[in-house]
């Protein structure tokens, strides 16, 4: 996947067995866009990168990026909670500063150790069968409960169906189109669960179909 734009949500894919990145975020003089604001989360990439005829290349890797001419910029896009295997390098670069983006909460499997795949076989296998390669977590798997939340709330409590958090951008109230929801939250460490129907993302506020209360955990004692 070519990624080369700005505000855009990618979340709940599987990628595998690519020669190259999976995930690619690069620019050149001829592109009219800034990758900025991105968020790539909940994604699943497996064996990408695997291109034998220039195996060291920045782009063989699980997501790549790079800049090759231009002014524009890649910058401000966040990683989370995806689970990475099976790569030469998780993240590839040319010209482009990881420091300038946000991860958190991902599995590098290469480093962390096996997430344990369903069914997942370095060996391609028959393409036609859409179950495989099962890019789902096994029951015993470490990756379970090892991510993190995508945001919060700015407010340290309260209640009600508007509230501002620290980026909205993670979120959509289904962007007008005929049939989409808009995403459904939970407030952490609760049951509470409310489905957005509007965002506000020059303001970061958001408004859900019910009430909901929040409240910031107590501070440990020192």
């Amino acid at each position: 996947m070519a990624l080369d734009t700005a505000f855009n949500i990618v979340r709940f894919n599987r990628f595998y067995h690519n020669d190259r990145a999976g995930l690619e975020m690069s620019l050149t003089s001829t592109y009219y866009s800034d990758i900025v604001d991105n968020k790539v989360y909940n994604n699943s990439f497996f064996h990408n990168g695997i291109n034998a005829q220039d195996p060291i290349d920045h782009m063989n890797s699980g997501i790549g990026f790079g800049i090759y001419s231009g002014s524009h910029i890649i910058k401000y896009n966040a990683f989370k909670n995806n689970v990475l295997y099976k790569h030469r390098v998780p993240y590839g670069t040319y010209y482009v500063n990881l420091a300038d983006q946000l991860f958190a909460g991902n599995w590098d499997g290469d480093a962390l150790g096996n997430p344990q795949f369903v069914s997942a076989s370095e060996v391609l296998g028959d393409p036609m069968n859409s179950g495989l390669p099962d890019l789902h977590i096994g029951s015993g798997s470490p990756c379970r409960d090892a991510g993190t939340y995508l945001t919060t709330i700015t407010s340290s409590s309260g209640s009600g169906a508007t509230f501002q958090v620290e980026d909205a951008g993670y979120f959509m109230d289904g962007w007008g189109i005929p049939g989409v929801d808009g995403d459904e939250i939970q407030i952490v460490g609760t049951l509470q669960k409310a489905r957005i129907t509007h965002v506000d993302y020059g303001t970061n506020t958001m408004t859900v179909n019910a009430a909901l209360t929040w409240n910031e955990p107590p501070s440990s004692p020192p």
